[in-house]
């Protein structure tokens, strides 16, 4: 994940979340993209919203841009209980 600042936006941050697919077979790249569309398409409170999403087929990357959420991450609040 990298913490990035909108361009058009000061102060307005962003999570990126970069998955690489340069190795990965075609049915794997599909079910990624696939991830990142339904996710693209989810709305609830409890579910970090997800802006979009895009192939970089030169780069071999998937990128996902969500809301950033700050605070302890999932795993630490799950050690914690």
């Amino acid at each position: 994940m990298w913490r990035v600042e909108l361009l058009d936006s000061p102060g307005t941050f962003r999570a990126l979340k970069v998955v690489e697919v340069a190795d990965v077979g075609a049915a794997a790249l599909q079910r990624v993209l696939r991830e990142a569309k339904l996710l693209s398409e989810l709305a609830h409170p409890s579910i970090v919203r997800c802006r979009t999403y895009l192939h970089d087929v030169d780069r071999h990357v998937v990128v996902v841009e969500l809301d950033l959420v700050t605070g302890r991450s999932l795993g630490d609040a799950l050690t914690t209980r």
